[in-house]
């Protein structure tokens, strides 16, 4: 299993402390699974489940 950590830039006139700052994407990848991609935010309530 690999993986990696991207930051990924703000959307263009965003507004509110929910919409600027860092954002980030937790890429895994295993060798019996293809590519799979989780968007993470930092105040996240509902953490989606991953199968």
């Amino acid at each position: 299993m690999r993986g990696d950590i991207l930051e990924l830039p703000s959307p263009r006139g965003a507004r509110g402390h929910e919409q600027r700052g860092r954002r980030h994407a937790v890429i895994v990848q295993s060798d019996d699974l293809p590519l799979s991609i989780v968007p993470v935010e930092q105040a996240l309530r509902l953490v989606p489940a991953l199968e």
